[in-house]
């Protein structure tokens, strides 16, 4: 048990493994969870575990090479005295409904449409009934309320699932945030006095304080069945419904200032607004249209785990190395495997190759999901100097590839490069999986990567293949508006292509010479009163800095 908590101290927000009440959402109905084999599923946004409750826990690490003495807490919140001596505080804090009690880290609105023209304000119906967190005070942390229900004229009901995840040392006076995301998921629900929402409670694992998650009343009586259930709340089971086709929403939400960096989405054509509330927080608005994304199932024999170099090491990945726990699990009978999102798992792709491919079968919740979704992997900027403002987001990547990196695309050779990775066809085995690629990024920034000026860009796209061979793609025109930048390609084939963007500004234009003019026009001589004007001055705008041969500076730069 001890090994989870390296994993869960890790990244709290990963993808849940299997647990007691989800694991239907784990494997497929068409799979045989009692044959001996290895199993990994890549289902996105079909479950979201217990992150989908606020908590907050304290850890002591546990030994690096044995993994051995790790211990979690229940805390009730990051201010808890009992839990500030512990190596490390993380937590998911639910974002609430605004109201006239809660006016930051929570939901201001939702409108619905089939297009941007016809967006319509959703009206919220209630929020969900589970376990909730206080404000942190002194380590300046929001409350963390539960999953919130709207409702919108003609399009049904959606869940809004916003979420901030916090982390401190013991070392640190206030937390910091390290995740954010935002999921809208249309849903049905049935109400039901026997469902009772996830609750953290302390136990022991062996001889060392661990925590747990159930889904129990007070009595410790066990819920209804939950397999078909995406959240539950106390009362509430909540189903994963599918998008109308091309459903466009956006969602605005009020936001501590310290959400920056890049982040990533499952959607199409994103617009991203963000208008400062005070010195401390903002008001974020993204607009997007729905998107799919296939579900991934990868089936192995596990007698045969120990032939195969890249499931094998797919398979070490789970364990400590030289501890035999691999050894006892591949010898067991039954099923063994994980269940993950495609985040940062590009290796994934590498280890299985042609086995982990699309789901094909019956079980709906593995299907081809339609997605909208926004937040960050990891909350920073990268190395790139130009994206290294620690005050605003960057920017904001989009893509209905199962894999994709983290973080912002990478400069390469003046490119900015993006991976991401899927299956070539769906789950028929035949239709070619078509992919999507969205990018929006802060006009300043895309200026500085090239030292550009004010002056208007364009943009090229291409998406290379693995082989290194360039893809016929289907590209959206380059848009600029309200300090940012946007464009898209789609169309192209998987399994690991790049999608490389490239900014140009073309230089003004020269004036003709005399000696290009058609009759000879004396030219004035520049006296030298007028050479001398000619000067050069130095210009700073932020991290930027240029030399121009001007009498003063662009818009928006200073003179030094």
């Amino acid at each position: 048990m001890k090994r989870v908590l390296v994993a869960l101290f890790a990244f709290l927000l990963a993808f849940s493994a299997s647990t007691t009440s989800q694991a239907g959402f784990t494997i497929p109905d068409d799979v045989d969870i009692t044959s001996d084999i290895a199993l990994q599923t890549i289902v996105d946004g079909a479950t979201f575990g217990f992150n989908a409750i606020s908590q907050v826990q304290g850890s002591m690490m546990p030994d690096r090479q044995t993994g051995k003495g790790g211990s979690n807490w229940v805390c009730q919140n990051f201010d808890d005295a009992n839990c500030r001596t512990k190596d490390v505080i993380f937590g998911v804090l639910l974002l609430p409904p605004c109201s006239t009690t809660v006016t930051i880290g929570c939901i201001d609105s939702l409108s619905i449409g089939s297009n941007a023209s016809t967006l319509k304000p959703a009206r919220m119906k209630f929020e969900g009934v589970s376990q909730k967190i206080p404000a942190s005070p002194i380590a300046e942390v929001p409350a963390g309320g539960s999953i919130s229900i709207w409702e919108s004229e003609g399009f049904g009901d959606y869940i809004v699932l916003a979420s901030l995840a916090y982390q401190m040392a013991k070392s640190e006076k206030t937390a910091r945030i390290t995740n954010f995301d935002v999921n809208l998921i249309p849903t049905t629900y049935i109400q039901n006095a026997g469902y009772f929402a996830p609750q953290m409670s302390q136990t022991l694992d062996g001889e060392y304080p661990n925590v747990t998650f159930a889904n129990v009343d007070p009595k410790r009586q066990s819920t209804l069945s939950t397999k078909e259930c995406l959240f539950i709340t106390d009362g509430y089971c909540f189903s994963r419904e599918e998008f109308k086709t091309d459903t466009r929403a956006k969602i605005s939400l009020r936001v501590p200032n310290n959400v920056t960096g890049w982040l990533f989405g499952r959607m199409r054509s994103p617009l991203i607004e963000v208008k400062p509330i005070d010195s401390k927080n903002n008001l974020l608005s993204v607009e997007a249209t729905s998107a799919t994304v296939p579900s991934l199932v990868g089936v192995y024999p596990k007698s045969e785990v120990k032939n195969n170099p890249g499931v094998l090491k797919w398979a070490k990945s789970f364990f400590y190395e030289g501890d035999g726990f691999l050894e006892k699990r591949l010898a067991e009978k039954g099923l063994f495997g994980g269940h993950s999102s495609g985040v940062d798992k590009l290796e994934f792709v590498t280890w299985w190759g042609d086995l982990l491919k699309a789901y094909g079968g019956t079980d709906k919740r593995f299907g081809i999901n339609s997605r909208w979704m926004f937040g960050s992997s990891t909350v920073g900027s990268g190395t790139n100097p130009c994206f290294t403002d620690k005050t605003k987001l960057i920017g904001l990547v989009t893509t209905n590839a199962p894999f994709y990196e983290s973080g912002p695309p990478k400069m390469v050779d003046g490119v900015l490069n993006y991976i991401v990775a899927g299956p070539h066809h769906l789950g028929d085995g035949k239709t070619l999986f078509r992919g999507v690629y969205d990018l929006a990024i802060r006009s300043e920034a895309a200026r500085c990567i090239y030292n550009f000026t004010e002056a208007p860009l364009r943009a090229e796209v291409t998406v290379t293949s693995a082989d290194g061979t360039a893809q016929d793609v289907a590209t959206e025109s380059m848009t600029e508006r309200d300090g940012w930048i946007r464009l898209g390609a789609y169309n192209f084939t998987f399994s690991t292509p790049t999608v490389k963007v490239k900014f140009i500004q073309d230089a003004p234009a020269k004036k003709p010479s005399a000696q290009d003019q058609s009759a000879p026009v004396k030219q004035p001589v520049a006296s030298e009163t007028a050479s001398k004007k000619q000067k050069q001055v130095t210009c700073v705008k932020g991290k930027v800095k240029k030399v121009l041969k001007a009498k003063t500076c662009p818009k928006g730069y200073k003179k030094v």
